[in-house]
C-alpha cells in the first residue's frame, strides 16, 4: 500500500473553507433542506477536528524525527572532541 502525505498547508486551506461553510450553513439555514441544516455544523466541525488531528500528528512525527536524530547524533559529538 501507497502511503501518500498530506500538505500541510492544502489542510489549513481546507479548515479555513469549512469554517466558512460552517457559518454559511448557520446563515443560510432557511435555504438548506431541514435535514442538512440541522446536521452540517457538526459533519463540518468534525471534519475539521479530523483535519486538525492529522495536522498535529503531522508536526508532532517531524518534531520526534528531529529529537531522535539529534539523539543519535549527540554521543558521536560528544566522543569526537
Amino acid at each position: 500500500m501507497i502511503r501518500r502525505r498530506r500538505n500541510p498547508l492544502i489542510q489549513i486551506i481546507l479548515i479555513a473553507l469549512i469554517c466558512l461553510l460552517g457559518i454559511s450553513s448557520r446563515r443560510n439555514a432557511h435555504v438548506l433542506p431541514r435535514f442538512i441544516a440541522a446536521y452540517a455544523g457538526d459533519t463540518l466541525w468534525a471534519l475539521a477536528a479530523f483535519l486538525g488531528i492529522g495536522q498535529v500528528h503531522h508536526f508532532s512525527r517531524a518534531v520526534v524525527r528531529f529529537k531522535s536524530a539529534n539523539l543519535s547524533i549527540c554521543p558521536i559529538m560528544n566522543f569526537s572532541a
